[in-house]
């Protein structure tokens, strides 16, 4: 591969002279709406599109930056988010697509569905979808 090509969500691509700023492990503690507490780590890659439009990231140069990182990072046990200047920050999941990286949305959950009495969609596109409005008074939920 000889450059880099992200792809938006829309299909449309990144511009080429788009460069990764920052390679971060965000870490993120918090309790669910069911009371338990979690912890969750993920790498963070900044994607910047600046008025360079000769800058060019090449892929060998992004390949040695996460090779330095790897150890510290723990690459190969989290998720890797990408986050983009959109019209605001914005963040995605990537997947590897015919040799384009491609972002892909990220989705909220509600992750004590057991727990706080949020009935289980029965749509079988995503049976993991929560019923919007159904939350039971006083069960703890939200």
């Amino acid at each position: 591969m000889s450059e880099l090509r992200w792809a938006l969500p829309d299909g449309s691509l990144v511009p080429a002279h788009a460069h990764v700023t920052e390679v971060a492990l965000m870490t993120r503690r918090f309790v669910d709406c069911g009371g338990t507490h979690r912890l969750e780590r993920r790498i963070q890659l900044q994607l910047w599109v600046a008025g360079d439009v000769d800058h060019r990231l090449e892929p060998s140069k992004l390949m040695r930056i996460i090779r330095d990182t790897e150890a510290w990072m723990e690459w190969d046990n989290h998720e890797v988010e990408v986050e983009y200047q959109g019209k605001t920050i914005e963040r995605y999941g990537v997947e590897i697509m015919e040799g384009v990286l491609a972002l892909q949305p990220l989705q909220t959950n509600c992750l004590a569905q057991d727990r706080c009495g949020v009935p289980i969609a029965e749509d079988s596109s995503n049976s993991m979808s929560p019923v919007v409005g159904r939350c039971k008074p006083g069960s703890g939920c939200c």
